[in-house]
């Protein structure tokens, strides 16, 4: 096989194609948040059928993430090699649309709080479990936050699992949905409730460590890995 038709048998189109439709729906399940409706019982219902989708499209997303890159990576690729692409991906884009925010924030409010602009500029505003510096300048940029934590971490966590057997990659992909479902219920116990802000039934500092928190969201991220290997080395279940 050459290395051209190499590369081509490593692609996913099919795979990759539904990031967007997760971005879709994520995009959607904003929408409920504004009240676009003047009818009430429409509005309603539009929140009712959309507000919850933009969580688990968010997981999805992860997941999907963590497997395309597992999917695709080479295998003696120089971890510098690999963090300069995913820089170039994404941080290009995030500057300009913050640049956009900030000049907004000057024109409208007369001007861009310092700490949450730099937080949110330096892509480090979802480790840090304050309202006010996480909806500081644009919000929705708290995946990148994420996503640039997995992908510093990746090249190691990948040679890890790697090393893995197929039984060891089975009880990992347990571990991790058990770590999933133990997530909420310990966020719930442990975190405190603030009622001046709360979100899908959960004050902020619960609804931030299970949907925010770069930790916790890695879960996602390292299942995608997982299951990647699994499927490149044809395990299955039996």
């Amino acid at each position: 096989m050459t290395q051209q038709a190499g590369r081509m048998a490593r692609q996913l189109p099919t795979l990759n194609g539904l990031r967007a439709i997760a971005a879709v729906t994520v995009f959607f399940s904003h929408t409920t948040l504004f009240g676009f409706f003047a009818d009430e019982r429409i509005d309603d219902w539009w929140y009712t059928a959309l507000s919850r989708t933009g969580s688990a499209a968010l997981g999805f997303f992860f997941i999907l993430s963590g497997f395309v890159l597992t999917w695709s990576a080479p295998d003696h690729e120089p971890n510098r090699r690999f963090w300069r692409r995913r820089a170039a991906r994404i941080l290009p884009n995030h500057l300009v649309v913050c640049a956009v925010f900030i000049v907004l924030l000057i024109l409208v409010r007369g001007g861009a709080p310092l700490w949450p602009t730099v937080a949110n500029l330096a892509l480090v505003q979802s480790w840090i479990p304050n309202e006010f510096i996480f909806n500081g300048v644009n919000p929705p940029s708290w995946s990148l936050s994420c996503e640039i934590f997995f992908y510093a971490s990746f090249p190691w966590v990948l040679a890890g699992i790697r090393r893995l057997s197929a039984a060891w990659l089975w009880s990992l992909a347990g571990g991790i949905v058990a770590a999933m479902l133990v997530a909420p219920a310990f966020s719930m116990a442990f975190l405190p409730a603030e009622p001046t802000y709360t979100y899908a039934d959960a004050a902020f500092p619960q609804f931030w460590f299970v949907q925010q928190f770069p930790l916790t969201r890695m879960l996602d991220f390292v299942l995608g890995i997982v299951i990647a290997q699994l499927v490149m080395r044809g395990c299955g279940s039996g």
